[in-house]
């Protein structure tokens, strides 16, 4: 699948703003907030033993992790996009061109 940027021609995109950087958020420590989620699922995880978990829907990866998603794509479309969980790593299988979803700076 090919690569396709749906806002190419777009030039009033300057007023775009994303939710978790707009000014009553800037004293929320985002990274700490994704690090304590995240801790909290691995520990239930320990406390069950579970060597790992899988997570397909779009609204728990983000909880879990804090990457953005594709939550109104995935409504209606068969995700391909889901996270595998271990103890120590987090991997993420993400949709073609979408790989900038799952940056967040961890």
């Amino acid at each position: 699948m090919g690569n396709f940027d749906w806002y190419a021609e777009e030039t009033d995109l300057f007023e775009l703003a994303f939710l978790d950087r707009a000014p009553e958020s800037e004293r929320i420590d985002l990274k700490a907030v994704r690090l304590y989620r995240l801790g909290r699922l691995r520990d239930q995880m320990a406390k069950y033993g579970l060597d790992a978990a899988m997570l397909l829907d779009s609204v728990n990866i983000r909880h879990a992790t804090g990457t953005r998603n594709m939550q109104v794509f995935t409504m209606r479309n068969p995700p391909t996009r889901y996270l595998v969980l271990t103890a120590d790593r987090s991997i993420m299988f993400e949709f073609t061109g979408c790989l900038h979803l799952a940056n967040i700076g961890l």
